[in-house]
């Protein structure tokens, strides 16, 4: 019978130990956030709407549920000047992250949220050597409230003369744009570009664009390629940059392209949608949904600073198949197997 008694005692004081720990241990977790969680984009160019889309894509896939688990606020900038300053507008609405889309928006956020004193996670996709210029120590880690999705620059822009090449073998003088006005992305890609044209035996000509991104340089623009008569040059590759990025600039591009019957090589998709012959690049949605994955972890708890850097893992080839016939030049079935997108209206 002692026994027996003294076996409930134990047990009942293991039942309140066990009771009692619990309720310490809630005590000292930390509290989640009431609603649902609030992430800021900050997207630089509307063309990259595309990494916009990938990423909330994803989230749903994850099983973030819009206006339940997750919100959406969203600012679009053209002017990299306006990087800082588009941040701070998302931190000023309590924004829980950053979602980034390349390095100037990553840049910007980065200073917004130092300047803010505050540690807001940052995921950033669509960036050009974050650790190269800076905003990252290493790949591996961050060692700062950011982390997300780098792209390679060097091997898209050699790819894209290979693929010029094999629609045109005897293309020798390559038309590109550089800009008084520009950001790290374009000089990059100019540099790179410098370095592999004679690769190819292009030389590549540029054309300095001496007004910010708008209406006068869609006019400068307009006016220097209306003064091109056929067969100065052989071929057109679009720089990054906003100056030759704007829409109605891209639109312009395309009409005199055709009036050259030169191929041209763009950026992304959406260029091509606009009358581009082809692009390669990062596939925007794959790099949205790689930037979403990192998010959904930083939501649960994973600091920025432990996410490893990634590349993107997934490249795309779109081909706009009406303006090849406008130009009168064949794809070749090379290129045709492995297009992603291939455009005929």
């Amino acid at each position: 019978m002692l026994q027996s008694s003294l076996v409930k005692i134990i047990g009942v004081l293991i039942i309140l130990g066990v009771a009692g720990y619990i309720g310490w241990s809630y005590s000292n977790t930390p509290k989640q956030s009431a609603g649902p969680k609030k992430i800021g984009i900050s997207q630089y160019l509307p063309t990259l709407a595309g990494a916009t889309q990938g990423f909330k894509d994803e989230m749903t896939t994850l099983g973030y549920v819009e206006g339940k688990d997750v919100t959406y606020v969203q600012e679009i900038f053209t002017d990299p000047a306006l990087s800082s300053s588009t941040a701070h507008k998302l931190l000023d609405q309590k924004v829980d992250l950053i979602y980034a889309i390349t390095s100037v928006a990553a840049r910007g956020a980065l200073a917004a949220t130092k300047e803010d004193g505050v540690a807001t996670p940052i995921i950033f996709t669509h960036a050009n050597d974050p650790v190269g210029e800076g905003f990252a120590q290493s790949f591996k880690s961050s060692g700062n409230n950011a982390t997300g999705v780098s792209v390679n620059i060097a091997e898209v822009t050699a790819k894209k003369l290979e693929f010029l090449k094999q629609i045109n073998p005897k293309i020798k003088n390559l038309l590109t744009f550089d800009a008084k006005f520009s950001d790290p992305a374009q000089v990059l890609t100019l540099k790179e570009l410098a370095k592999q044209a004679p690769n190819f035996g292009i030389t590549v000509i540029k054309y300095m664009i001496q007004n910010p991104p708008g209406s006068l340089s869609n006019k400068e623009i307009a006016a220097y390629m209306g003064s091109l008569k056929p067969g100065a040059v052989d071929a057109f590759f679009q720089p990054a940059g906003p100056a030759a990025s704007i829409p109605d600039t891209v639109k312009m591009l395309t009409v005199e392209n055709k009036r050259l019957k030169i191929p041209s090589v763009f950026i992304n998709l959406p260029f091509v949608e606009l009358g581009g012959l082809f692009s390669y690049g990062h596939d925007l949605p794959a790099i949205g949904s790689q930037a979403a994955i990192m998010a959904d972890k930083v939501l649960k708890g994973t600091k920025p600073s432990d996410i490893p850097i990634e590349f993107a893992n997934k490249y795309s080839l779109d081909i706009n198949l009406k303006t090849a016939a406008e130009i009168g030049v064949t794809i070749p079935d090379a290129m045709l197997t492995i297009a992603n997108s291939k455009i005929d209206k």
